[in-house]
């Protein structure tokens, strides 16, 4: 699937010797850059195994070329962020896990001073093993194409009243495993909203989701409904957020019919001009790695520090939740992430490490796992 001459990275470094400035003006709002990473990785569980007698660690290197079209701060009321890069992986010790990926993402942001708000995103990215968003271990590397759509609009049809509607969409397609669900995911949000301040407003929403997944051998289809009310607030200058609670009701193909609590949160706050911190949760219900239903509540908090004016730390723990609907089976999956940028005030290259650790505890059968990742880079943008 993914065994193709490596085009785009022949492209990046055409475009990089043909450039005498530090990035490329294509007109007074959009400037095309180019941009490199150069990194190596030690991981003590590449596979995510749960056997300790079959574990392979390995070290890796990655060299990942790309190019990034952005429009200028300021300049327009529509923004433009789209960019493209291929990452080049090579193993020390195991030659057959060497690959390329393509990961390729476009953002489109509309803004007419606050009346109308327009927000689109789409990516395509290829994976060559599990990434964190499964709870599940599977005992060989997977490759994988993940293709996300995103679409939200916000109109005021009133002074205080406004409208939003949008619609997303996620498409996971596995290469050559007969064993693994390729999956999609597609929900249509509508939200009321009614501002009670500046400030604050009030939301009553909707949310319709779909899900399917399907392999050689068996298919699930899922739907669920998510009326909620919701809030989103400036509390102050440092504390922003918003929080949608209310009702959801699920069904599939071979579960029964569902119902609970469903929610939404974020926050963020910036506790000093150097330290901001974040916190995600949501709880819901739906299809997971190997197309069974599960009670899905995820939780995600973060903290950037500004340790001078060139050096940034940042902390990343996440904890996922999967309790299965129709058997009895239970997954935790803990992510956890520290590391360091240094940047130099020129913002041209930077320097970055950290650890990562990765770990899924399940009572089923050979399904937990541990990995710990270490990784040391370099990057450019010119």
């Amino acid at each position: 699937m993914k065994k193709r001459p490596l085009i785009l990275s022949t492209v990046v470094l055409a475009v990089a010797t043909s450039a005498n400035a530090q990035l490329i003006t294509l007109n007074d709002n959009i400037d095309l850059f180019v941009t490199g990473t150069l990194a190596a990785t030690y991981e003590s569980n590449v596979l995510k195994d749960a056997n300790a007698g079959n574990v392979v660690d390995d070290v890796y290197f990655s060299i990942i070329p790309g190019l990034q079209l952005v429009t200028r701060s300021g300049t327009s009321n529509l923004s433009l962020n789209a960019w493209i890069a291929e990452e080049i992986k090579r193993y020390c010790d195991n030659s057959d896990f060497n690959d390329e990926n393509l990961k390729a993402g476009l953002g489109l942001s509309y803004d007419n001073f606050g009346k109308t708000m327009m927000d689109f995103k789409a990516s395509y990215i290829q994976y060559d093993n599990q990434g964190t968003e499964d709870s599940l271990r599977y005992q060989e590397k997977q490759d994988r194409d993940v293709t996300t759509l995103s679409f939200y609009g916000r109109q005021y049809v009133l002074p205080k009243v406004s409208l939003g509607l949008g619609a997303d969409y996620i498409d996971t397609n596995y290469d050559g495993h007969y064993d693994q669900y390729d999956r999609y995911a597609w929900g249509i949000p509508v939200n009321l909203y009614y501002n009670l301040t500046e400030l604050y407003a009030i939301s009553l929403g909707y949310r319709y989701s779909n899900e399917h997944a399907s392999a050689d051998w068996a298919e699930q289809n899922s739907q669920s409904h998510f009326l909620n009310i919701g809030i989103d607030a400036a509390l102050s200058a440092k504390v922003s957020g918003y929080a949608r609670v209310g009702y959801t009701r699920y069904s599939s193909i071979f579960d029964e019919t569902s119902n609970g609590l469903g929610w939404d949160v974020g926050l963020n706050y910036a506790a000093t001009q150097l330290t901001s911190f974040f916190v995600k949760a949501s709880g819901d219900f739906g299809l997971i790695a190997d197309s069974q239903s599960a009670r899905r509540i995820l939780s995600t908090i973060g903290m950037n520090h500004k340790i001078t004016p060139s050096v940034t730390a940042n902390l990343r723990l996440s904890c996922d939740q999967y309790d299965y609907l129709d058997v009895i089976r239970s997954d935790t999956a803990f992510f956890g992430y520290v590391g360091a940028t240094w940047s130099p005030i020129n913002q041209i290259w930077s320097v970055s490490g950290g650890y990562q650790y990765q770990m899924n505890d399940s009572n089923a059968s050979l399904q937990s796992y541990h990995n710990n990742m270490v990784t040391l880079g370099a990057s450019v943008r010119f």
